[in-house]
């Protein structure tokens, strides 16, 4: 509640010049997950609570199409979600590689860090990886759960290199407003850590911790998300970093017929 009551204080940061009109307003007409392709991008304001001050900034998930040689020297299509960020937030987690089924159903396969991959499954079986979010959303009325070891491999083997644990929960459905329009949105709450023992000479051990709740659009995918995060790889000084962020602006297209008429 404090980290909203401060998004609140500070709104002026995110106001844009015609920030008096009425935004536009998307209703649920279908509930499946968009299929991401590569170059789809999704943009975010975040403002940023850490050792009691404030920050703002832009954080920015991007879709890039990529093919990956699997545990079992096949060859697997993926979607790898890049993360960048301008201003002064910090957000640092491992990079997911995801593959997508034909109704939406977005399944987690992988970890990019350090330039090794970090594979959930270490044998191709017919059904590779865990799913994250199943589609259609309005299915998902429990609770994923995944608890998985990572394994990274080279030409002749696949060894033990940390886990990964998701927690998913539906909490319904919610009319929310961002900066760049208001949706009536899925709200999860999500638990999701990852703990890498990285391949080097250093033997590094990477722990990454995101926990807080995330607002989907299906046509659009997340357009909200209130997380606390935690990484090894941020400053000892920081520690724990609390993060709201909406939506700004996306290449992604939003159907007419999704918009709410008067």
């Amino acid at each position: 509640m404090k980290l909203i009551r401060l998004f609140i204080i500070t709104t002026t940061v995110f106001l844009t010049a015609c920030a008096s009109s009425e935004k536009p307003h998307y209703i649920l007409t279908d509930s499946e997950l968009h299929q991401y392709e590569g170059g789809d991008k999704l943009n975010y304001n975040v403002l940023s609570l850490l050792n009691n001050a404030e920050f703002t900034g832009i954080l920015s998930y991007n879709f890039e199409s990529t093919t990956l040689l699997t545990p079992n020297n096949n060859t697997l299509d993926t979607l790898l979600r890049k993360t960048e960020v301008i201003g002064d937030i910090n957000f640092i987690f491992a990079t997911p590689y995801f593959t997508q089924s034909e109704n939406g159903d977005l399944t987690l396969q992988a970890y990019s860090e350090s330039g090794q991959t970090y594979w959930i499954a270490e044998n191709d079986d017919s059904e590779t990886g865990e799913i994250f979010y199943t589609s259609p959303l309005s299915d998902l009325t429990g609770q994923i759960t995944i608890n998985q070891i990572l394994h990274a491999c080279d030409n002749s083997s696949c060894d033990e290199s940390g886990s990964t644990n998701i927690r998913l929960t539906a909490l319904g459905v919610e009319t929310i407003e961002t900066e760049y329009a208001k949706f009536d949105a899925y709200k999860f709450a999500l638990e999701w850590t990852a703990d890498i023992h990285v391949n080097d000479e250093t033997a590094t051990i990477k722990n990454y911790s995101l926990i807080g709740f995330q607002w989907l659009y299906p046509a659009l995918g997340m357009v909200k998300f209130d997380y606390t995060l935690d990484s090894s790889s941020l400053n000892t000084q920081f520690g724990s970093n609390s993060l709201f962020g909406t939506l700004s602006n996306t290449n992604i297209n939003i159907p007419a017929t999704n918009k709410k008429t008067p």
